[in-house]
C-alpha cells in the first residue's frame, strides 16, 4: 500500500507542478523506472539509510551504470530522450530517495520492478 500511495503522490506532483519534487522509497530487492520520450534532467539524492545504484537505460536497451549512491550522496542527471532512469536497491531494506526534475519533460512514466 505504502508503494501504491508514492506512486500516486508522485503522479499527483508531475501533473501538478512546473517543478517536480518527490520523496521515493523504492522497497527491498526492486527496482524504480522513470522513463520520458524527450528526456529530463534530475538531481537524485539518497535520503534514506542504504545505498541505492543508479543506471540509465538507452533506447536500444543499453545500460550504463551512473554511480552507487550512500546514504547522504546527490548528484544532477541528465536523461536522454526514450531513456529510463533506473534506481536498485539491491538491499533487504527499504531505500528513499529525493527525486527532482527541473528540466525537460515532465510527462514521465514511472513503474516498480523486482521481486513481490
Amino acid at each position: 500500500m505504502k508503494t501504491l500511495l508514492s506512486a500516486v503522490a508522485i503522479v499527483l506532483l508531475l501533473t501538478q507542478c512546473s517543478s517536480l519534487m518527490s520523496r521515493t522509497t523504492v522497497p527491498p530487492g526492486k527496482e524504480f523506472e522513470l522513463g520520458s520520450k524527450n528526456g529530463f534532467t534530475a538531481r537524485v539524492e539518497n535520503v534514506g539509510t542504504v545505498p541505492v545504484t543508479v543506471s540509465e537505460r538507452q533506447a536500444d536497451g543499453r545500460v550504463t551504470q551512473l554511480g552507487q549512491f550512500k546514504p547522504g550522496d546527490q548528484q544532477r542527471f541528465d536523461f536522454a530522450a526514450q531513456s529510463t532512469a533506473v534506481f536498485v536497491n539491491a538491499t533487504i531494506h527499504p531505500a528513499e530517495l529525493k527525486i527532482v526534475v527541473n528540466n525537460g519533460d515532465k510527462n514521465l512514466t514511472m513503474k516498480y520492478v523486482g521481486k513481490n
